[in-house]
Order: C-alpha cells, then structure tokens, then sequence
C-alpha cells in the first residue's frame, strides 16, 4: 500500500535511503520510489561501519563503452562494472554472443567494493547512468527489456530503478551472479 500510486509514500516530501539487500530487488525498490520525491541515498561504508558520505578523496569518474553490436536491436545489455568487474565471457550465452553490450565502469580506479566514498559520487552515476539509457533507446529505438548485470554498491543498484522512466525506458531484467548456480541467472524483470 505504501508505495502504490497514491499511497502514503506520495505524501511524503522527502525520503532518506539506507538500503541493503540483493542487488534485484534494491533496483525493484528504487523502481518504486518516485523521482518526484526528494531523496538522498547512503552507501554503508566498510571500513568506518557508518553511513557518513566521506568529504575527502578524488572524485569518481564513469565511461560507457559499447562492446558488441549485436544480431538484433532487441537484445540488449548493460554491464555495471563498478563493485568488481563483468567479463562478457560470463554472460549467459544468449548474451555473449548476439546482443549489443554497453558496460559503464570506473575510469578512475580499478572496480572496487569500496569506490563509492561521496555523495557525488553517486550524483555522477546517476548522469552516466541516465547517458547510457538514452544512447540504448537512440541506437535501438524502443526496445522491450534490457539486460542488466549489476557488480555495484545497494544505493547505485537503488538508483537504476529509480531512474528508470517507465513511459521511455525498458522493463530492466536484473541477472545476478552465484557461482554455485554457475554464473549469472536472472532475478526478476523491472517494470
């Protein structure tokens, strides 16, 4: 009920966003908070066990390569290379061998589970994140659903649902990798 179209979360000026959980559902979560609500997102830092946003360091940078350009404009990837990174060669083969593959990652450091130290940091993903949806829906016009394979900390994970504009964008199938399942699998579809 909370979060239905005029539920108790409408009426809600503004929301603080401390989410932790399986990367699938942190994007069906953000996938429900509306981006008509103001709201700030905090990353659980592990080396301070608190949810302060550092004011030191370098900020991040991000980069959206297109990898392959695929058989069919209705397969479609996005690889977020960010906590650690996303070989092609592990994506379930529908993928690996007749999709178009764009990857957004750092271009700042090497994939970590830590990189996400400041609040702008996450501003600045948001950006590229919102770039790359609309090179997706220029380059392959509206397609149904896109593939996403997120390697990212819960509030990024919260932010591609969130972002996501359900009368422009496509459905999100959010894959998640287990090895004792052997690689990825997918999780749920985003609508």
């Amino acid at each position: 009920m909370l979060f239905q179209t005029g539920g108790e979360a409408d009426l809600v000026p503004h929301l603080s966003v401390f989410a932790i959980g399986p990367m699938a559902l942190l994007v069906a979560l953000g996938s429900k908070l509306s981006n008509k609500i103001a709201a700030d997102f905090y990353q659980r830092h592990r080396d301070t066990e608190n949810w302060i946003w550092k004011s030191d360091g370098a900020p991040v940078a991000y980069s959206i390569i297109r990898h392959t350009k695929g058989s069919s404009d209705s397969e479609v990837v996005l690889i977020l290379s960010l906590s650690g990174k996303i070989d092609i060669s592990t994506l379930p083969e529908q993928f690996s061998k007749h999709a178009s593959v764009y990857e957004i990652l750092l271009t700042s450091q090497a994939p970590t589970t830590t990189f996400l130290r400041q609040r702008r940091d996450l501003d600045a993903f948001r950006m590229v994140y919102q770039e790359a949806l609309a090179m997706i829906t220029s380059e392959h016009g509206p397609i149904a659903k896109l593939a996403l394979f997120p390697a990212v900390p819960a509030p990024v994970a919260v932010l591609c649902g969130r972002e996501r504009l359900p009368k422009v964008h496509p459905a999100l199938h959010v894959y998640d990798y287990d090895k004792t399942a052997g690689g990825f699998t997918f999780q749920l579809e985003v609508t």
